[in-house]
């Protein structure tokens, strides 16, 4: 039983937290955000590096502005960032996104830094999205097709059998069978919000089911199962019977001495 419990904590698979950004950068990202709302040219140019102050021109500014909203955001958060660190050179990039009533916003900076420098803004980059475009990207179980709730099934039932399998595969001692059996064979992907699916016959997944999202608010939920085959087989076969008892071995006949 102990073996079991360290086999089962060994492979159990845990969800780790990201590490939160830098809350400095955040508020240079919202701050270049305000002014590009407000179409604040002289504003954003003090904190711009040179590339980018030559390349935003007042219409440019103006353009981005009408995707932007001048009033405080609902909520506002973090939804994708990455860093690099180089003894010439930092660079920060981070997308934050504004709810508002009627849409949201994302707003993608790229903050660079030289040595003993100050962090300076490289790139910006602003989209918002209605309530139609935000539909998109949300996880709902109303009104869907037979295929949606067949695959909603696989995505819990596969993972079940998978670890089910393992555990009996441990108990038995089946050392081989245990560790293949943590794996589907034959990925079926499913996006969620337009139906759309793909198969990909020479790939395998833990547990045998995933899902993930884009960090975008109109990226759809795409979910994916594989086929258990290893468990289906560890059944089939028989290999869930306990090992036959080894044969006890004949003692060497002892050699007579005249």
């Amino acid at each position: 039983m102990i073996r079991f419990i360290c086999f089962a904590l060994l492979f159990l698979v845990t969800a780790c937290e990201m590490p939160a950004a830098d809350p400095a950068r955040e508020a240079q990202a919202d701050q270049a955000y305000g002014l590009v709302a407000t179409g604040n040219e002289k504003g954003l140019a003090a904190i711009a590096t040179e590339s980018l102050e030559a390349n935003l021109t007042s219409d440019l500014l103006q353009q981005m502005k009408t995707f932007g909203a001048e009033e405080k955001p609902v909520s506002a958060k973090t939804v994708q960032w990455q860093s690099s660190f180089t003894p010439q050179t930092s660079a920060y990039r981070i997308v934050r996104e504004y709810s508002y009533p009627e849409k949201v916003v994302q707003f993608d900076t790229l903050m660079v830094r030289g040595p003993q420098g100050a962090w300076q803004v490289e790139a910006l980059h602003i989209n918002s999205f209605t309530a139609s475009q935000i539909a998109l990207g949300r996880f709902t179980i109303m009104n869907k097709s037979l295929l949606h709730y067949f695959v909603l099934v696989a995505l819990v039932v596969t993972p079940i059998v998978c670890l089910f399998t393992v555990g009996f595969a441990a108990f038995r001692r089946r050392w081989g069978w245990m560790i293949g059996c943590l794996f589907g064979v034959g990925l079926f992907s499913f996006n969620w919000a337009t139906g759309a699916t793909q198969f990909q016959a020479l790939q395998f997944a833990l547990l045998g089911a995933g899902f993930f999202k884009g960090p975008l608010i109109t990226d759809a939920w795409v979910m994916s199962f594989a086929l258990p085959l290893p468990a289906i087989l560890f059944w089939v076969l028989g290999k869930w019977r306990p090992k036959p008892a080894r044969k006890p071995k004949k003692p060497a006949a002892a050699l007579l001495v005249e």
